[in-house]
């Protein structure tokens, strides 16, 4: 295995690391790992490094990288906002890869926000066949407040019914005054005034998410959604796709699988095995079966 920092990109602004295996590993497409909200390249608890070894162990060639103003990267010098700068810059350590390693397939895998940079550059770019969506939030665009509203009610409701009903302390902190008896009608939903139903929200983007992630699924581009219990892109996911996450999940190049007992960034070191050997097992599958010709 051998590690090299470079800078790369239009500008040679962007810094990042290549892991690769000790033998050319041209054959397999090339995995990048995209950031996490505004973690460095190493990823929340390192999970990047500890990822990008297994995988160059594995055979891949492995790319974790900065986007500009996060990290090690310079900030742009342009007015391109992030949703679009993201997805040109991961194009552009792609391209990177592809002139300095010879590979010309890649599978993209990020956390948080980094999954939903994954989305939008598998949608935009061909040579992407595969993504994993580790507990991917923000496919609805922040701006829409009121539907970000309806999704926190929707966790708090789904944490109080599955998790705090049954559990002795959270008893304990409502009878001594810790928990607001409004807070926890309105979860469960018992509040009338101003509570909204999904029905009514404007929503237009979750639909073209939808159509998106059915659209890469047509096309045989492998998919992996990963959350970790309870994470608020579970509902998220469950909103755009109108409660129909087994459809999309039963279609043969989409997988959904969730992480036992373990927060969003998966701080406990059960939780990052489990995460770890998901992701790797996973990608080492469909690498087969795309080296065997039986998928993109």
């Amino acid at each position: 295995m051998r590690e090299e920092a470079i800078l790369f990109g239009a500008s040679q602004s962007l810094v990042g690391v290549v892991t690769e295996p000790a033998e050319n590993g041209k054959e397999r497409p090339a995995v990048i790992l995209l950031n996490s909200g505004i973690i460095h390249r190493v990823g929340p608890n390192r999970l990047y490094v500890t990822l990008a070894r297994r995988l160059a162990r594995a055979g891949f060639v492995v790319l974790r990288y900065d986007h500009s103003g996060i990290g090690d990267s310079a900030i742009r010098r342009d007015s391109l906002p992030f949703e679009k700068s993201s997805v040109q810059e991961t194009q552009e350590a792609m391209e990177y890869l592809a002139t300095t390693r010879g590979v010309n397939r890649f599978l993209l895998a990020g956390i948080c926000t980094g999954a939903v940079v994954a989305y939008h550059t598998a949608r935009a770019d061909q040579r992407v066949v595969g993504v994993v969506l580790i507990n991917g939030q923000g496919y609805i665009p922040e701006s829409e407040a009121e539907v970000h509203a309806y999704l926190a009610t929707r966790h708090r409701r789904r944490y109080y019914l599955a998790r705090a009903l049954y559990n002795l302390q959270s008893w304990r902190r409502l009878a001594t005054g810790r928990v607001g008896y409004g807070d926890i009608l309105g979860a469960l939903g018992f509040r009338r005034d101003g509570r909204r139903r999904e029905k009514d929200l404007p929503n237009p983007k979750a639909g073209e998410v939808a159509a998106g992630f059915r659209s890469l699924a047509d096309c045989g581009t492998e998919m992996l959604f990963l959350y970790s219990t309870g994470d608020p892109g579970i509902e998220e996911l469950d909103l755009i796709l109108k409660g129909k996450v087994a459809d999309l999940s039963a279609r043969e190049t989409v997988q959904y699988r969730v992480v036992e007992k373990a927060d969003h960034m998966f701080t406990a070191l059960a939780s990052q095995e489990e995460l770890l050997e998901s992701t790797v097992d996973w990608l080492q599958d469909i690498t087969s079966r795309i080296l065997q010709g039986r998928t993109r």
